[in-house]
């Protein structure tokens, strides 16, 4: 079991990420947007296709940057599902 609680060093975080679409290629399977909520955090996500280029955009936010030792399974089946979600593929498909 821990014994010290998990520090994070920010509360809230917004990321985008552009990626230009190689040429002859277009998008065919996108994954769903998400959101996850919990005791002591937030988390949302979504994919969308503007411009050419392939838009990811995360936000996380939470309620503490001290979470309790006690509630270390719990923050990190949190951070698994999170990261699990960013792995969904992306399909490209020639035009």
């Amino acid at each position: 079991s821990r014994k010290y609680p998990i520090v994070i060093g920010s509360d809230q975080a917004t990321d985008t990420f552009r990626i230009k679409l190689p040429e002859g290629f277009k998008v065919d399977e996108l994954p769903d947007a998400a959101k996850m909520e919990t005791s002591f955090g937030s988390y949302s996500f979504s994919f969308e296709v503007a411009n050419g280029m392939l838009v990811f955009t995360r936000k996380i936010s939470m309620r503490s940057t001290v979470i309790p030792s006690d509630q270390y399974s719990e923050v990190r089946s949190f951070f698994q599902r999170l990261y699990a979600a960013e792995e969904a593929p992306v399909v490209l498909i020639r035009n």
